[in-house]
């Protein structure tokens, strides 16, 4: 007889998941982890089946047990919500069984659908994905009419075809009718897309998720407020995300060399650190092409260290007061280590930071060392050539709007700063010189405009005025100057010029004519 106990379910379902279950039959294990597993069995006439079997686990049997007798286990949640949202005509998967084991363990089991979860399932043509994307926000409106939140709404819970989208995963659903809590739904769909799609593909899936009920004025405050709540968790995410790699675990491990000790990136192994430090000891020593800098503030190498080439940046002793400054910001090499890698957490591309080392007197840190990997045949803005400038800077409206959005403060952001390829202008800059960087809450209208005074004023006038208003007025569309008004271009340019940086205005109106606002 079988342990399980069942709760609904064919006669012909039951028997095909009781034998896949006691290795009869052929089932292919799918994922499996402490918590969950999920099979794939096919029925005597070859029909697909997923089942989803939900772990009780031993650590909390007790907690677990509790959730099923109130009905609020994960599985129990799942099976009602999937009940309730098919009725509704939500394109959810049919629940076609139901069964317990005695251990508390529950199964269920409903098709297998064609497709791809997450974002490898969206179509690489734009028209197809776009059809895609308007298909996932309707799913998600006809989950809210219906009364339900998903509670756990990203990419990878939702099923991707041709034309369609279908939600996954509801043991986290809940009922509620609240406007705020279908926002943050949506929102926390929102920002799980960031990576694969446009803002005009992301604003196709709000406008479809928040329907015709709201016009005007009401449905533009919607569409920020879903765009607010991606933001929010996107920080949210960052900030754990970079917490993380600030300390040895799953990516990160210790490294120490003679008294300096400090983290390296897992891929980058021990040998390779040392190997690093010591060629970057012979380029100083040998004061070739090797040596990029050496102005008795820092020193910088390209070397080549486990198997690749890498750039070595070694901070010398500095002042008293900068070395106590540093005792409580964190030593360049380490600022330098958190800003790369949190960049990278937060979706842009910088030079990926492979170590650092401090090395410390009196717990204060008195010379640093960072390793990062070298972007070359990448160069920066003012080294790219002239017939891709055009294509390189209608890459930087969006790149910057990105970049504020997502609460990031580069502190010296220069064209020398901004690294592209030659043969793929349009795609996003990475960032080096990464010890300036903070990730404050708020971004204020004010260091949003100093810093494109800085990038603006660093580009020299060889990059036409007209590319430049683009970008601004791109960049403005989705991020704008909100107290400054009317205001913040002529500011933008005053603040550039005052600068006396590369750019002196030479072919715009603006920077000739004043203050008064015109076109460049």
């Amino acid at each position: 007889m079988s342990e399980l106990r069942w709760l609904s379910g064919s006669a012909e379902l039951q028997r095909v998941v009781e034998a896949a279950l006691q290795g009869d039959s052929a089932a292919s294990l799918l994922r499996e982890n402490p918590r969950r597993r999920l099979l794939r069995v096919a029925t005597s006439d070859g029909v697909p089946l997923l089942v989803k079997h939900f772990r009780t686990g031993s650590h909390h049997r007790r907690r677990e047990a509790l959730k099923a007798r109130i009905g609020r286990s994960p599985a129990m949640r799942e099976a009602r919500h999937l009940r309730a949202a098919g009725e509704a005509g939500v394109p959810v998967p049919d629940l076609l069984g139901e069964a317990s084991l005695p251990g508390g363990d529950r199964l269920l089991v409903m098709p297998f659908l064609e497709g791809e979860a997450g974002v490898a399932g969206l179509a690489r043509s734009q028209a197809q994905r776009t059809r895609q994307l308007v298909a996932l926000g309707r799913a998600v409106r006809a989950l809210h009419e219906a009364g339900t939140v998903h509670g756990d709404l990203h990419a990878g819970n939702v099923l991707f075809g041709p034309e369609s989208a279908v939600l996954l995963d509801l043991q986290h659903a809940r009922r509620s009718t609240l406007d705020e809590d279908r926002l943050r739904d949506l929102g926390e769909l929102d920002y799980s897309l960031w990576q694969v799609a446009s803002l005009a593909d992301r604003l196709r899936v709000r406008i479809a998720a928040l329907g015709p009920s709201a016009e005007g004025t009401e449905r533009a405050e919607r569409l920020r407020a879903v765009g607010e709540h991606a933001r929010r968790k996107a920080a949210q995410h960052g900030r754990s995300r970079t917490r993380r790699l600030l300390r040895a675990g799953r990516l990160t491990d210790t490294t120490r060399r003679e008294g300096a000790r400090g983290l390296r990136w897992k891929e980058f192994p021990e040998p390779a650190v040392a190997e690093a430090l010591d060629a970057h000891a012979r380029a100083l020593a040998e004061a070739g092409d090797a040596v990029l800098k050496d102005d008795g503030r820092s020193r910088i190498t390209r070397v080549r260290a486990g198997g690749r080439h890498v750039l070595v940046k070694e901070v010398l002793p500095r002042g008293p007061l900068r070395i106590l400054s540093d005792g409580f910001r964190g030593s360049p090499a380490h600022r330098g280590w958190r800003g790369g890698h949190g960049l990278r957490a937060r979706g842009l591309a910088a030079a990926l930071p492979l170590a650092y080392l401090d090395e410390r007197r009196l717990g204060l840190p008195i010379a640093s060392w960072l390793v990062l990997e070298d972007l070359s045949p990448a160069r920066d803005l003012l080294e790219l050539p002239a017939d891709v400038r055009a294509e390189a800077l209608r890459a930087l409206g969006p790149w910057l709007t990105r970049l504020h959005l997502r609460g990031v403060d580069h502190g010296d952001l220069k064209a020398t700063h901004l690294f592209a390829r030659a043969d793929r202008p349009g795609a996003d800059p990475a960032l080096i010189d990464l010890e300036g960087i903070r990730f404050p809450r708020a971004l204020s209208e004010g260091r949003r405009l100093q810093a494109l005074a800085e990038l603006n004023a660093s580009l020299p006038d060889e990059w036409p005025a007209t590319g430049r208003l683009r970008v601004f007025a791109r960049y403005t569309l989705f991020e704008p100057f909100v107290a400054a008004g009317g205001t913040a271009l002529p500011t933008l340019i005053r603040m550039s010029l005052a600068r006396r940086h590369r750019w002196q205005g030479h072919d715009c109106q603006h920077a000739r004519s004043g203050p008064n606002p015109g076109a460049s």
